[in-house]
């Protein structure tokens, strides 16, 4: 069947699957991993769900094991507040980004082979963000702040600004 992964954010430990087959939701007991204020999750396509979360200190990278329902600490954050405002994973190739936010120009990497942390090159815009991988094009979108929009290609750890969109 086709599934849909959700959690629940404000200081809770919700964690459910929705069938696309029969329209119907189930609760995934989940006694490790707490959504504090910003967390995100993101399917690696075959096995695993990685769940970034701020519950407590430092902040964490936890990879759920869909078949065996079973949780994992991977390497915890860089540092502490690397999950900040509107928190937002998107996964290309053996990486999984996030930007760190809070007026931050910082994105960070995960290495899933490696389990390590890294930075990659400095957004060109800070404020907040969220992104999505498309592949198909071998890159990532990005959106930050109210007008800027702008491509990262993970391969070159370079940008591009399609839209030409001005900043303010």
């Amino acid at each position: 069947p086709d599934y849909i992964y959700a959690i629940q954010g404000a200081n809770s430990w919700g964690f459910w699957r929705y069938n696309v087959s029969t329209n119907t939701w189930a609760t995934i007991t989940n006694s490790t991993v707490n959504c504090w204020n910003y967390c995100d999750i993101v399917y690696d396509g075959s096995t695993y769900i990685y769940w970034a979360t701020d519950w407590e200190a430092p902040d964490r990278l936890y990879r759920y094991n869909i078949a065996n329902r079973t949780w994992t600490r991977m390497a915890d954050a860089p540092i502490n507040g690397a999950f900040s405002e509107a928190t937002n994973l998107a996964l290309y190739g053996d990486y999984i980004y996030t930007l760190r936010g809070a007026g931050s120009r910082t994105m960070y990497r995960y290495s899933i082979s490696n389990n390590s942390w890294s930075t990659a090159a400095d957004v060109q815009y800070a404020l907040y963000g969220s992104m999505v991988t498309i592949p198909e094009e071998n890159k990532i979108m990005i959106y930050t702040s109210p007008t800027s929009f702008f491509d990262y290609y993970p391969t070159n750890n370079s940008y591009s600004d399609p839209l030409g969109v001005p900043a303010y």
